[in-house]
């Protein structure tokens, strides 16, 4: 009996750590630039670093929120749900979400996020 309660509270704490990994996790977008560009970046929930704005990497770059940096990549918000990344304006973002499927392959799903709900959230 107690190796079955064990069991059970094992997989209760497990399955309560993946979801609070999934909660405190960065979240990634892509971003469309009025410009035309579109740029892949995370935001960070404790906002310490950000990549440099020369990064040649291809990854999600990570991002300051509300901090002006001349040579990093910073997102400023501003009245009537403007925001702007790097000096330009931008016009849509969705929201990025990686799952692995049963062969292990990652799977990418994107959707779009209102400006005013993204403003909100950070």
């Amino acid at each position: 009996m107690y190796k079955v309660i064990e069991v059970v509270v094992s997989l209760l704490l497990m399955y309560g750590g993946i979801e609070l990994g999934k909660i405190f996790s960065d979240s990634l977008y892509e971003i469309h630039l009025s410009n035309g560009e579109i740029i892949n970046i995370k935001v960070n929930k404790d906002n310490i670093y950000s990549c440099p704005t020369n990064c040649g990497a291809y990854h999600f770059h990570s991002t300051i929120t509300n901090e002006k940096i001349d040579d990093n990549y910073s997102m400023n918000f501003e009245y009537n749900n403007k925001i702007t990344l790097n000096e330009y304006v931008v016009s849509k973002i969705y929201n990025i979400k990686l799952s692995k499927d049963k062969k292990s392959k990652m799977k990418t799903s994107k959707e779009q996020v209102s400006l005013k709900n993204f403003i909100l959230k950070y």
